[in-house]
């Protein structure tokens, strides 16, 4: 599980690393700016097209273009962040409990199987990654406590 806690001005190249992470944690003086087209270039790193797929067109277009700067809460408000932690201080230590809370009863096959899903894009392989998972151990024991209903 890749999350990444921004916690300084991320510029340029820096703010195609925020959306290059399954998770973007902002401390509250954080902030990201896509200058790449005023720097008379385009993304070069994958960060345009992560930013569509995480934002959408039009949103990811604005922030290419304009090359405003975002704020943590503004980046909270448009999905660019997924979390503004409470502090600059202790920011790793708290990014690491929220991961852990997400994932700490997750066998790590299901969390991988999670991440090929949402990834791959595809119906079918999909399929092939539930298949792989039903009726296997973690499968039986959740349906067996019911703890779908909890």
């Amino acid at each position: 599980m890749l999350t990444k806690v921004f916690h300084f001005q991320a510029i340029g190249g820096g703010a195609e690393l925020t959306v290059a992470t399954d998770f973007r944690l902002f401390t509250p003086s954080a902030d990201v700016r896509f200058v790449q087209a005023r720097m008379g270039v385009a993304t070069g790193w994958g960060g345009g097209t992560s930013l569509q797929r995480l934002l959408g067109r039009s949103k990811a277009l604005y922030l290419l273009l304009s090359g405003s700067q975002i704020t943590a809460i503004e980046a909270k408000n448009i999905g660019l962040a997924d979390e503004i932690l409470s502090s600059n201080e202790n920011s790793l230590e708290e990014a690491t409990n929220w991961t852990l809370k997400l994932i700490q009863n997750y066998n790590p096959k299901i969390i991988q199987s999670a991440k090929q899903i949402v990834i791959c894009d595809s119906h079918e392989k999909e399929k092939e990654i539930f298949s792989k998972l039903w009726g296997g151990e973690d499968q039986v024991k959740a349906f067996t406590s019911k703890i779908k209903h909890k």
